[in-house]
């Protein structure tokens, strides 16, 4: 669960449909959330679920979070940058 990131949050990114994001509070995605101001999130179940959903529902809410997404769909998300990272982290001379 450390080192985890979702694919599915990429996805979404793409569309630019905000996600309601639920992750433990030591999770990379967590801490994306976190430092983007990402309110539609719950680091746990029960009441902070419910938090996070009237979140989305606050007085422009969701474009924010849509803005945060699509901007996310054309920078870290972006499939180019993705597969740059994956070349640079392998071995040299593993094929790119």
């Amino acid at each position: 669960m450390r080192t985890c990131f979702p694919s599915k949050l990429p996805e979404f990114a793409a569309t630019g449909v905000p996600a309601l994001i639920l992750a433990p509070a030591s999770t990379p995605v967590a801490a994306w959330a976190r430092a983007r101001g990402w309110n539609a999130r719950a680091e746990a179940l029960g009441a902070p679920v419910a938090d996070a959903v009237a979140a989305l529902l606050e007085r422009g809410a969701w474009e924010r979070h849509a803005r945060l997404m699509r901007a996310a769909a054309q920078e870290e998300f972006h499939p180019d940058r993705i597969h740059a990272r994956l070349a640079a982290a392998l071995p040299a001379g593993a094929p790119r």
